[in-house]
């Protein structure tokens, strides 16, 4: 007998979305565009997932000797104390193959200023420093200014730097555990809240790594609607290989909220839809590595301008410095290949023992490594410098 498919199981191979891209670039001419960025940003760049975070801190209490009675974060708050953020981050941060993927720096350059990261990491901050984007950090409790000529970037679920010190991840706040999330969704008119359901009712959101089952987003677009403001909002959505009832349901439930599925095919094509959604080119790579380069040539200029040459880096008050200036440039992207860093010592008239010294620091710095100093009190000159470098080349 001849066996004929039926309709629900028919695949969609063809996805149109060039009349919803034309309509995302007009609202971004408009600035009235914006990113809500979760999970799917930070994986797709080599960084673990909700599930999997929770099981590297999970394996970490278990080889502590901690007994885990319930939820895993809730546990880990309790049993690591001011150390909960730092090992957080150690467990975020753990891999040796994070990398800025293409769908960040699409992000960088898309010219849309109000983005909502619902991830703890710097990755996206680094692409816009590495890009030397003006940007700022909001956390919650800051405030948040959505005319802002230039880039803000709200953390609402927290946020650890990748290089951040002791002191910082002991005054981060992160959403983590069932509790904090249980919170935050009785909390209907915390800032968190208020910020996020502000940009949801002035402008048009466009939903990126996200699953959008998360029952706070779900809540707030609904809200939004109840008070008579009916902004539609868009996500992007992979469809490729599903069938077509499926695609029909989702798109009738996210239709629902207020948002419409921009339906792709591949992970990959994600860089170039926000691209063809951006308002900035963005520099060639030539150019851009000869401005960065710029930098650090220049970083190790004005460092070799106050350092004793006679003894290289072997100074406290001079190590200090140089570590002050590498650990300033690794957080603002700024690429150092020990190689260079060693040239550039050795053509500021460096010996060539103290020019590999400075370039042996600097490979610590960029692999994460703990350096000890004896003297911490110049930080803030390296730091002061970077800035001032980066602008001057902008």
């Amino acid at each position: 007998m001849k066996r004929t498919k039926r309709k629900d199981q028919k695949k969609v191979h063809v996805l149109e979305y060039e009349k919803q891209l034309t309509q995302l670039l007009g609202f971004n001419r408009q600035r009235k565009l914006s990113f809500f960025l979760g999970a799917g940003i930070s994986t797709s760049c080599g960084l673990p997932d909700w599930k999997q975070l929770l099981d590297l801190l999970e394996k970490t209490l278990i080889d502590r000797g901690s007994i885990i009675k319930d939820d895993v974060a809730d546990c880990a708050r309790k049993c690591l104390g001011e150390e909960f953020n730092s090992i957080v981050a150690d467990c975020l941060y753990g891999s040796e193959e994070v990398v800025i993927n293409e769908s960040i720096l699409a992000i960088a350059h898309s010219g849309v200023n109000s983005i909502v990261c619902f991830n703890f990491d710097d990755l996206l901050e680094e692409a816009f420093s590495t890009e030397l984007i003006k940007h700022d950090v909001v956390l919650n409790g800051e405030k948040f200014n959505l005319n802002n000529n230039h880039v803000t970037i709200f953390h609402p679920h927290g946020y650890l730097e990748r290089l951040g010190t002791s002191s910082e991840f002991k005054e981060s706040k992160i959403i983590l555990s069932k509790s904090d999330y249980e919170q935050l969704y009785k909390d209907h008119y915390c800032l968190t809240n208020l910020i996020q359901l502000s940009i949801l009712m002035t402008k048009t959101v466009l939903f990126v790594g996200m699953s959008m089952k998360d029952p706070n987003t779900i809540r707030l677009l609904k809200k939004a609607r109840e008070v008579g403001v009916f902004n539609w909002h868009y996500a992007l959505v992979r469809g490729f290989g599903k069938h077509a009832k499926d695609i029909e349901q989702e798109t009738a439930r996210l239709s629902d909220m207020g948002v419409i599925p921009v339906w792709y095919r591949e992970h990959s094509d994600i860089p170039r839809i926000i691209r063809e959604i951006s308002l900035n080119t963005p520099l060639s790579f030539a150019t851009k590595v000869k401005a960065v380069n710029k930098v650090l040539i220049e970083a190790i200029k004005e460092l070799s301008g106050v350092i004793n040459f006679s003894a290289g880096i072997g100074h406290p008050m001079d190590e200090a410095r140089a570590y002050s200036m590498l650990k300033a440039l690794n957080k603002h992207g700024i690429n150092m290949e020990v190689k260079e860093v060693y040239e550039s010592a050795h053509s500021n008239n460096w010996a060539d023992l103290h020019a590999k010294d400075l370039a042996q620091l600097a490979g610590l710095v960029n692999d994460g490594g703990k350096v000890r100093v004896k003297l911490s009190v110049e930080y803030e000159w390296g730091n002061n410098l970077v800035k001032k470098l980066i602008d001057k080349h902008k």
